[in-house]
């Protein structure tokens, strides 16, 4: 494989399905992927939740905010102002995090809503945030274009928008044609999911689909970095 990477996968999981990602470390380490968490309600989090997150970290991978209470920022926002939005659902989500020990750098948009009055009051606090689109019935995988970053502007790019590859979201003919429009074209993709799993009640993306991939993206040396790094370097 050629040492110079064709592109990038941001590869994100929101939520705390802390069981189901831990047992993914293995998958991840096979292909040398490194992945962002991004914990929602982390006050709510059990002690073997906060050892399952110290494992993934200790993997290499990045935990990051998805807000106190999951609660949509757009909303608190207008409900509360700036200040009260901070002091109610991001500043105490960050101390929790802090607290079990992690270093806080990004924040992914819960119901992936947002606004650029959202964008202005979160910056000051994070490296970067993560939105996310889903495509109508009527869009197809061309449209993945929109969360496509050129390499030579990922450093500078603080609000990235994602797409879903949870279950029924995407078809694996579209994952598989946004992964070689990236490779094609030098580029960095934001995706996200949330538990991994043969079968769930709310969203989620299979083992089998995780892998394959991950398989892709070694076969089109798309290396997986974290959601905060700024550079595609090991």
């Amino acid at each position: 494989m050629p040492a110079e990477s064709a592109g990038v996968i941001l590869l994100t999981f929101d939520d705390h399905f802390t069981d189901a990602w831990v047992t993914a470390i293995p998958l991840f380490a096979d292909h040398g992927a490194r992945v962002t968490f991004f914990i929602s309600e982390p006050h709510l989090l059990q002690p073997s939740q906060i050892d399952g997150l110290h494992r993934l970290a200790a993997a290499g991978h990045e935990i990051a905010c998805h807000g106190l209470t999951h609660a949509s920022a757009v909303d608190c926002l207008a409900r509360h102002g700036p200040d009260g939005f901070l002091a109610s659902e991001i500043d105490p989500a960050i101390d929790q995090l802090r607290q079990h020990g992690f270093a806080v750098r990004s924040y992914a948009y819960p119901r992936s809503q947002r606004s650029e009055a959202t964008d202005s009051v979160l910056l000051p606090r994070f490296e970067r945030l993560r939105s996310g689109w889903t495509a109508g019935a009527a869009n197809e995988a061309f449209l993945f274009e929109r969360c496509l970053v050129p390499l030579a502007a990922l450093a500078d790019r603080r609000v990235l928008i994602g797409k879903s590859i949870d279950q029924p979201a995407i078809t694996d003919q579209q994952l598989d044609e946004v992964l070689r429009r990236t490779a094609d074209s030098a580029a960095c993709v934001t995706l996200y999911a949330h538990t991994i799993a043969p079968q769930a009640p709310h969203h989620h993306v299979t083992p089998k689909r995780l892998e394959a991939l991950l398989q892709q993206a070694a076969r089109l040396n798309l290396r997986l970095i974290p959601f905060a790094s700024k550079t595609p370097a090991p």
